[in-house]
């Protein structure tokens, strides 16, 4: 009768293991696929602040190159839509938790936004006055 117990235990105790397993699978592929899908909507705010330097459509490009033309975009435009991916991403997400009512926790966000916003700020006024004194002259 003992035997048949642990036997028993020891089924169930798998049996748990694999539930478990395979619920923080779920969880993980819903936060992914949650997170790619905040990101998107993040960029597609962000690109239609942002426009592409060749063509002038707004940016939604894939690594390295603009979407719509195929060309590359230069490094200074890359890096500010990047900055104004995160700080859309930051203001978003301090909407989504001050929308709980948690003030306190929406303002990490909030300030974060800031930051971002204020060093693309800050990146773009160092890009444009290191242009190139050729083209100046």
């Amino acid at each position: 009768m003992s035997q048949g117990s642990n036997f028993s235990n020891v089924l169930l105790i798998i049996a748990y293991v694999m539930l478990g397993t395979t619920l923080f699978v779920l969880v993980l592929v819903f936060c992914a696929r949650w997170f790619d899908w905040y990101l998107s909507i993040a960029e597609h705010s962000a690109s239609l602040l942002i426009s592409c330097e060749h063509c002038g459509a707004p940016l939604a490009f894939k690594g390295q190159n603009c979407k719509s033309c195929g060309e590359p975009v230069s490094q200074p435009v890359l890096k500010k839509y990047k900055l104004r991916i995160w700080a859309v991403s930051c203001f978003e997400i301090s909407f989504l938790v001050l929308i709980t009512g948690n003030i306190l926790y929406a303002s990490i966000p909030f300030v974060l936004g800031l930051v971002f916003g204020g060093y693309e700020r800050y990146y773009m006024r160092i890009t444009k006055g290191s242009k190139d004194p050729k083209k100046e002259a």
